[in-house]
């Protein structure tokens, strides 16, 4: 920001404020959500970490060992806390995510010389990570994985490369797809070099960057190659197996007919204003180029991420898309940044300051009151709250040595301690290859569990219910209140 404002660096007084009052949301968050009710998904990291915090290795309750989460560094973090404070793994979980959206908040202020951004683009950043909170997905690794995509950045344009190296490598233990995303911040050190006159003592900064980035990955090989064969968790090929079975949309439908289309900024699927929201990221974007070239690596990230996804050929999870919406956030903020900077300026006239203010704090009034009264108004899914039903249930009526087969099994292996039979493979992947063609009844009868749970239709467990096997062997024992007005039967 070329022009003197009230948010020059001589007065942080007001930026400061803005970013504190951001940061009630998550507190907000904080003193409103339930963390015993995350999402299927996180309750299957949570499972792991559950188990290695009582000492059982990484298993999903019964063995053998496999690594069925795509996080296995954030599992681990979860287990080491709560197997230190004794503190139930979703608890833990949900103050990590907590803590890790407070840090995203203020980031981009604190590491605003690294990435040459004036105090108040800074906090235009921040207010909107607040604002378009991912409050569905909170227990899970997405804040920590955008925490450490910031401060890997950071390290990479403030000339750490040995930081920023080891910061990349702890990003690909988040997710798989941290590594592309250090590939590319390598690629800028690499370019960085080039262009500056050769150091005359010490090593390359590409080579400093490179032995970062490698420390951290030798250090989970050394562990997880004994164990499970594999530095990859086994979830990836369940996951391109769901979509060539053709029972899953894949994340680049998803993406180009929900996701996108459907984005806002908190606004709404309303035309008018989405058009508002997809405006400011293209002022953001025209921001960006003019004024703050080191963002770029964002909005490039951005679309290398949804290029690799689409060419993995997995399916469109929601919170798939939350690396982008972070993006979304940061371009809408410059764009922000673009029409104050053009009328809130200390030589312009006192009416064309106020009319800044006012249009900015009216297109930020609706995501405030939008993800405020989400908060506020929370209620525990019909889908979560069911599934923690069926495992009380479970507890109460099953031996922790019996297995449950599902398709659903976060809720099932977290609060229970009985063997899960995975029929989608995520932590049972013998049964990959039968998922492809559509057959989750093959994969039943060679375990033939204690028990299965069929969700009313399910077009999973409806042909092994009716398979003329299964009539002599299993028999109901339990119909339990389920969701979106379907039952959920038990049979033993």
């Amino acid at each position: 920001m070329k022009s003197e404002t009230i948010f020059a660096e001589e007065n942080l007084g007001l930026t400061v404020g803005l970013l504190a009052a951001a940061s009630l949301i998550p507190i907000l968050a904080l003193l409103y959500l339930d963390p015993r009710f995350p999402g299927d998904d996180a309750l299957i990291s949570l499972c792991f970490a559950k188990n290695l915090a009582a000492g059982h290795g990484f298993v999903f309750n019964h063995p053998p060992t496999v690594l069925g989460t795509t996080t296995p560094l954030f599992t681990l973090i979860v287990a080491l806390v709560s197997a230190l404070s004794g503190a139930e793994a979703t608890v833990v979980a949900f103050l990590l995510s907590i803590g890790s959206w407070l840090g995203l908040i203020w980031s981009f202020f604190l590491l605003r010389k690294a990435f040459g951004l004036a105090p108040r683009a800074a906090a235009m950043i921040g207010v909107l990570i607040a604002l378009t909170g991912w409050i569905g997905h909170l227990s899970m690794e997405a804040y920590p994985f955008a925490l450490v995509e910031v401060l890997t950045a950071a390290l990479v344009f403030s000339g750490r490369p040995l930081a920023a190296g080891l910061s990349g490598g702890a990003l690909f233990l988040l997710r798989g797809e941290g590594i592309l995303f250090a590939a590319m911040l390598g690629l800028v050190v690499l370019v960085s070099e080039v262009r500056r006159p050769k150091e005359e003592t010490g090593f390359s900064p590409t080579l400093r960057f490179v032995g970062g980035v490698s420390i951290p990955i030798l250090l989970w090989a050394a562990y997880a190659i004994p164990r499970f064969g594999s530095v990859l968790p086994a979830t990836l090929a369940a996951k391109m197996a769901q979509v060539s079975s053709g029972l899953w949309a894949a994340f680049p439908v998803r993406l180009f007919s929900e996701w996108l289309p459907g984005w806002g900024l908190g606004w709404g699927p309303h035309p008018l204003r989405m058009a508002i929201g997809w405006g400011l990221v293209l002022l953001g974007l025209l921001m960006i180029g003019h004024s703050f070239p080191r963002l770029w690596i964002f909005p490039a990230w951005a679309l290398a991420y949804a290029a690799g996804y689409s060419l993995l050929g997995v399916p469109g999870y929601p919170w798939y898309q939350l690396p982008l919406l972070l993006i979304l956030a940061i371009c809408s903020a410059m764009g922000l940044e673009f029409l104050l900077e053009r009328l809130v300026d200390t030589r312009a006239p006192r009416w064309r300051q106020g009319l800044g203010w006012l249009l900015v704090a009216g297109i930020l009034s609706a995501p405030a009151i939008g993800i405020t009264h989400r908060i506020r108004s929370h209620q525990t899914p019909g889908r979560a709250l069911a599934y923690f039903n069926l495992a009380h249930w479970f507890r109460e009526n099953a031996k922790p040595s019996e297995t449950i087969a599902y398709m659903e099994v976060g809720y099932l292996g977290y609060y229970t301690e009985l063997g899960i039979v995975d029929l989608v493979g995520l932590v049972s992947p013998q049964y990959i290859p039968y998922v492809i063609r559509q057959d989750f009844s093959t994969g039943f009868w060679e375990s033939r569990p204690d028990y299965l749970v069929e969700l009313e239709g399910s077009e999973f467990i409806r042909p092994i219910v009716r398979d003329p096997r299964f009539p002599p062997a299993y028999g109901q024992v339990a119909e339990l209140e389920g969701f979106d007005g379907r039952g959920i039967r038990v049979y033993r």
